[in-house]
């Protein structure tokens, strides 16, 4: 009897410990992502940004980075101005993106994936469900048309 007890406590530690390898080797990614990027020396940019949720309105804003900067970001439907503190997409760099990626990955959301450009490396989608109990609160942050400013 003490054997099947020590055989369920080592298969329920085991079945721990893989659900954990996950979300660590997303965290890992993200990291070894994050320093490739940091690597490449990129500190003026442009890129847009659309976050899909099941909400009224999907944002999607334009972000101009001069020297590792925002210097403007701007709604592309409107061309309006992004206010800072604002919505659910921040007008961040990359790097900022990459530090808030890698911190909701730390807090162990339900469900996440992520993906990074094979050339630059950044976090070219990254999907996020807080909560396994609720629904419609997932959403998936989509960069695109990154271009280095010469």
């Amino acid at each position: 009897m003490n054997r099947n007890i020590l055989t369920a406590a080592l298969a329920l530690a085991l079945m721990t410990a893989c659900s954990g390898d996950d979300e660590v080797n997303q965290v890992n990614l993200a990291v070894q992502a994050q320093q490739r990027w940091t690597q490449l020396d990129i500190i003026d940019y442009t890129y847009e940004i659309k976050v899909a949720c099941e909400c009224l309105t999907e944002p999607h804003i334009r972000v101009v980075v001069e020297a590792d900067t925002v210097a403007s970001a701007v709604h592309v439907e409107n061309g309006a101005p992004v206010v800072a503190g604002q919505g659910l997409l921040q007008p961040y760099t990359i790097d900022q993106y990459f530090d808030w990626i890698i911190d909701q990955l730390r807090s162990r959301p339900p469900q996440t994936s992520i993906e990074f450009d094979p050339e630059y490396y950044y976090p070219a989608l990254f999907f996020i469900d807080t909560s396994g109990q609720l629904v419609d609160d997932e959403l998936t942050y989509r960069i695109t048309l990154f271009q280095p400013t010469p």
